[in-house]
Formats: structure tokens, C-alpha cells, sequence
């Protein structure tokens, strides 16, 4: 509940642990000076409508980063706050947490993306060679599972040892490409790597999550989480395709 000037005037348990900050440290403050999201949102401009005495329903939810990157979504109504005498004495601001509905409906989208774009790779490789249409394949898979890199290296064995050559990379509009060089499993910080793909297995996680030298070299990147799957080919480990996210950590 926020005063005429827009002020906290009240900060219940539930917005104590949304937001991470107690009734003391928000009493007395702007919702725009404490948060820039809803400063993003409007909530300035909303709380005058309401103190005027209108109610305003946000018709999308809208989301913010968390400390620990993840995304919180959330629903807003904005109404006057009324007094015994049916004066308007401030506003109330009401949020839903739809977190939870939000992410089941991003996963039933991202997956239909998935699907569309599997049958446009299939068309691709029936029709060309990979050499021809290995970034298209990497464009249409990274922009449906909404990364922000998508790459695809060969695993080639030399003197006994597997080195991963890279072959293609796709980047989403803004992103970096990522600085990737040839490198053999056993003498690198990705000797962890080999050991998951050669059983079957994949690596993913948030970037922060891994171990130390893998984490450096993925941070130096940009990259928050990431996801990398092993190709085999008449039962031998061909190479891997990976996903990188730069923004999320997923």
C-alpha cells in the first residue's frame, strides 16, 4: 500500500520474501526508487490513475531478474485505496507471483519451437551437406530453444587422444561469438567433458554450478548456463552440440 506521494505505507510477508527486503528498509519509498522494474512498467504513471480513482489491471505479467538469475514473473493490479469516507487516501498495488504458470507455458512453447525446427533440420540434411547447411541448422535449433549461441564441433582422435574441432556457431542478435579454439579433451579443463559424452550422457547446468576451470572459461565467454550434447555416428562419439545462454542462468 503506497500513499498520495506514492509512498509505502504498508509491506506484507509475502513481499517481504518476493523481494528480499523487509517492511523497514521499503516504509517511507517510492516504488520506482527501490525497484526498476517497475519503474519499467510504469508504476509511477498507474499509481497517479489510481489515486484518481481508477483500477488498472496490467493486462500481460511482466518479469524481473532475481539475484540469482532466474526470472520472476509477475501479474499486477493497481487500485485506489479508500478511506471510511470514500476518500481516496492512496493505492493499493496487488501482485501475483504466476512464476509457475509463466514457465509452463514458456516449456509448452519452447517445445513446439523444438519440434518445428527438428523436421526443418531433418529437411536440411536430406537436401544438403552438412558443410552447406550446418549454420542454418545451428540458426533454426538455437533461436527455438531461445539461446543465445548454438555451436557444433567434431571430435576428431589423434595420437590416441580426442581433440574437439569447432565447425560451426550461430549467434543470437547482440551476442559475441565465442572466442572457441581446436582443443584436446586430456589436456584441457574439458577433460570432464569427454568422459560425460563418451557415456552417453550430457553436460548442462548454471555456468556458476561448474567446476573452477570449466566455469572461468565459460564466464570469459559471457556465458550464464549451458547445455552440450553428444553426436555419435555408427556407435563412435562424432562430436557434440552445444547451447549457450548469456542472459539467463537456466
Amino acid at each position: 500500500v503506497v500513499d498520495r506521494e506514492h509512498r509505502y505505507v504498508h509491506w506484507n510477508p509475502f513481499m517481504e520474501q518476493l523481494r528480499g527486503m523487509t517492511e523497514e528498509e521499503v516504509l517511507g519509498r517510492r516504488p520506482e526508487e527501490l525497484f526498476s522494474d517497475l519503474e519499467a512498467i510504469g508504476m509511477g504513471e498507474m499509481l497517479d490513475r489510481a489515486i484518481a480513482g481508477e483500477t488498472i489491471a496490467v493486462p500481460e505479467p511482466y518479469g524481473y531478474e532475481q539475484d540469482d538469475g532466474s526470472t520472476r514473473w509477475m501479474q499486477i493490479t493497481v487500485g485506489p485505496l479508500r478511506d471510511d469516507e470514500g476518500g481516496i487516501s492512496g493505492a493499493m498495488i496487488i501482485a501475483r507471483d504466476v512464476t509457475e504458470t509463466e514457465g509452463a507455458k514458456g516449456s509448452l512453447r519452447r517445445r513446439d519451437a523444438v519440434l518445428e525446427a527438428v523436421s526443418v533440420v531433418a529437411g536440411l540434411l536430406l537436401s544438403s551437406p552438412l558443410d552447406d547447411c550446418g549454420p542454418q541448422i545451428l540458426r533454426a535449433l538455437g533461436t527455438a530453444v531461445e539461446a543465445s549461441r548454438a555451436w557444433l564441433s567434431q571430435a576428431e582422435v589423434v595420437d590416441g587422444g580426442y581433440v574437439s574441432r569447432h565447425r560451426f556457431e550461430w549467434c543470437a542478435a547482440g551476442v559475441d561469438p565465442d572466442p572457441w579454439e581446436d582443443v584436446c579433451y586430456d589436456e584441457s579443463h574439458y577433460g570432464r567433458w569427454l568422459e560425460i559424452f563418451l557415456a552417453g550422457e550430457t553436460v548442462h547446468g548454471i555456468v556458476e554450478s561448474l567446476p573452477l576451470a570449466e566455469r572461468e572459461a565459460l564466464e570469459a565467454a559471457g556465458t550464464r548456463s549451458v547445455i552440450a550434447v553428444p553426436i555419435f555416428a555408427e556407435g563412435e562419439l562424432w562430436g557434440q552440440i552445444g547451447f549457450d545462454d548469456c542472459v539467463n542462468a537456466r
